[in-house]
């Protein structure tokens, strides 16, 4: 019966250690996609990041109309200057600490390239660059944006990394286990 129930602990450590790597895989990346309707670089971005999506499951896609939305025009300007650059045109893509600015074919390890950073290593959103102005996932040409209130962000919690979420929950696994040894195989008294 003993050997039972330890088993049946062993399997459960096995549980919390598999959840942690798979929480931790679950980890979402946002993408601020600027673009301008008609415009044919932007036209091939679009389908592009949209195959992204079904990659990343965790991929999250703002995107934003510029030439046509003067909100959009302001956000953009905006989260060009947190990013300490100049609007250089469309389509330009923020993520993580990445500006991506044009679109061609020869560009798509660029992309797969700052996301697979971005779910490493635990990017700040492009709209937590903006000191509280996030966007609308939306999409239609004409996604607006929409400003939250700044003490919204000073009451989040800081994002643990990756590689502490599973620590933590290996080491939850293996303080299970131990415990359930002890408690099944308690130690013979002389």
């Amino acid at each position: 019966m003993k050997k039972f129930i330890f088993l049946l602990f062993i399997l459960l450590g096995i549980f919390f250690i598999y959840g942690s790597f798979t929480f931790a895989q679950s980890r979402e990346v946002e993408l601020y996609f600027f673009y301008g309707e008609g415009c044919p670089h932007c036209a091939k971005a679009k389908p592009y990041l949209d195959s992204l999506k079904e990659k990343y499951p965790g991929l999250k896609i703002y995107q934003y109309e510029v030439w046509q939305d003067p909100v959009n025009q302001e956000l953009f300007q905006k989260m060009a200057e947190a990013y300490n650059e100049q609007p250089q045109g469309v389509p330009t893509v923020f993520i993580g600490d990445k500006v991506i600015v044009g679109y061609d074919e020869s560009m798509d390890d660029q992309y797969i390239q700052a996301i697979d950073y971005c779910l490493k290593n635990n990017c700040p959103s492009p709209g937590e660059k903006l000191n509280g102005v996030t966007g609308n996932l939306s999409n239609d040409s004409s996604g607006q944006a929409q400003k939250q209130q700044a003490s919204q962000n000073s009451t989040q919690q800081p994002q643990v990394s990756q590689n502490s979420q599973q620590l933590f929950w290996l080491i939850i696994g293996f303080v299970f286990l131990l415990f359930a040894g002890f408690i099944l195989f308690p130690r013979k008294k002389n």
